[in-house]
C-alpha cells in the first residue's frame, strides 16, 4: 500500500478514536417575526412582534426609531405607553380585554387620558436610534387567535423650529395559538 494512503488513514481512525468528528451544530433560531418599516422625513420606525406565540407565552412588541437624517430629531412622550399610538385589534375588529395594568396605564377603555403623566423629551442624534420593547400581555389579555397592530409616533423636527410630524406603521399580524 503507498504509504501516504496508509498514514491517511490512520489520521481518520485516530482522529474518530479521540473525539474528533465532525458534528453539525445548531444554533438557536430566534422566533419568526412580523415586521414592517416605514420612513417619513428620513425618519425610520421599525416595528415588530413575533408572527406567531403559544397561548400564555409572551408577545413582544419590539419599536426602533432612527434618526437618517443630518440633524437631530426629537421625539417626545407624555403618557408612556400610549404615546406609541398602538392600535391592536382581534380578528372581529374588538381592542382585546385589557388587563389590570392595561386599565391603569390606559384608562378602562384603553383610550382615556388619566393619572399620573410626565413629560420627557428624548433627542435623536443623525444616525442614531431608540428602541423600545414590551410585553403585550401586560396590558392585554390575548386570547387564542388572530390579531393586527399598528402604530402611529409624533416627532418633531428640530431644523424647521420643532415642527411636529407623524409616523406610522402598517398593520402588522400576529397569532396566538
Amino acid at each position: 500500500m503507498n504509504s501516504n494512503l496508509i498514514l491517511g488513514l490512520a489520521l481518520v481512525l485516530s482522529g474518530g478514536l479521540f473525539g474528533c468528528s465532525a458534528v453539525s451544530r445548531q444554533t438557536a433560531s430566534e422566533p419568526d417575526l412580523a415586521r414592517t418599516t416605514s420612513i417619513t422625513r428620513n425618519v425610520v420606525l421599525e416595528v415588530s412582534v413575533p408572527a406567531g406565540v403559544k397561548f400564555g407565552q409572551p408577545v413582544v412588541l419590539t419599536i426602533r426609531l432612527t434618526n437618517k437624517s443630518k440633524t437631530i430629531i426629537y421625539y417626545a412622550r407624555m403618557d408612556g405607553y400610549k404615546d406609541f399610538g398602538i392600535i391592536i385589534r382581534d380578528s372581529h375588529g374588538a381592542l382585546p380585554t385589557l388587563t389590570p395594568s392595561g386599565k391603569n396605564e390606559l384608562g378602562p377603555d384603553g383610550k382615556d387620558d388619566h393619572g399620573d403623566s410626565r413629560f420627557e423629551i428624548h433627542p435623536i442624534q443623525p444616525l442614531q436610534f431608540l428602541e423600545w420593547q414590551r410585553s403585550l400581555n401586560y396590558f392585554y389579555l390575548l386570547k387564542q387567535g388572530n390579531y393586527t397592530i399598528s402604530t402611529s409616533m409624533d416627532i418633531l423636527d428640530g431644523v424647521t423650529g420643532l415642527t411636529r410630524f407623524k409616523i406610522s406603521s402598517k398593520p402588522l399580524k400576529f397569532v396566538v395559538q
